[in-house]
């Protein structure tokens, strides 16, 4: 059952106001706020919390960038308090996460710009971060990337070691920064990449301007 309770209903219908006057932009910094009260819920309240989150999710029928990213971000934070799955081996080889970087610049490209020129551009500012760090392979931009793909590929690159993280995302930031300037929908894919990683946000993502 994934009607929440006549409880938080009530809760959501006060903050309701404040909530519509809040600007996007702000919208994952006060998520991000919440995070450390978040994880002193009980499992089964995490667990009544994610089935809500995935029912307001599903309510228009589609998937939007945002809710992807809060969705993402609140199951690996609270996943790390949580979750009972072994540790797993770390990646120490960056060439092996090639695919999932590809997969992730190009999401991060589209976000940012609707020029097709533009996003190419954009696309081998961040690949050529990868190129400083070793790789020598040639990929270009993916044309098309579902959710579903990126959220695999943010799995597997949660996994690599520290110093290949900050390859990682020093080349995403190439690519969002190429046009030095920031959009709402590319700082949201940052910062689910920063959470996922578990690395510290940058302070530009709290000033995006990119209309």
């Amino acid at each position: 059952n994934k009607l929440a309770p006549v409880e938080v209903i009530r809760q959501l219908l006060i903050l309701e106001k404040e909530i519509r006057r809040l600007k996007p932009v702000f919208y994952l910094p006060v998520l991000e706020l919440a995070i450390p009260t978040l994880r002193c819920l009980s499992p089964a309240q995490v667990a009544g919390m994610k089935r809500y989150i995935q029912a307001l999710v599903e309510a228009d029928g589609k998937l939007t960038l945002f809710e992807f990213v809060l969705e993402k971000i609140v199951a690996h934070q609270l996943g790390m308090v949580y979750s009972h799955a072994g540790r797993r081996k770390m990646i120490q080889q960056i060439d092996s996460l090639l695919p999932q970087m590809v997969t992730l610049l190009s999401i991060l490209s589209k976000s940012g710009n609707k020029n097709v020129e533009e996003t190419r551009k954009s696309f081998a500012a961040g690949f050529e971060k990868l190129r400083s760090a070793g790789i020598t392979d040639k990929e270009s931009m993916l044309e098309s990337v579902s959710f579903k793909e990126v959220d695999v590929a943010l799995d597997r690159l949660a996994l690599a070691a520290p110093n290949l993280k900050r390859i990682i995302f020093d080349a995403c930031c190439g690519c969002v920064l190429y046009d030095k300037k920031v959009s709402i929908s590319e700082a949201e894919l940052l910062r689910a990449t920063a959470s996922v990683m578990d690395i510290p946000v940058p302070p530009f993502l709290f000033h995006p301007i990119k209309s």
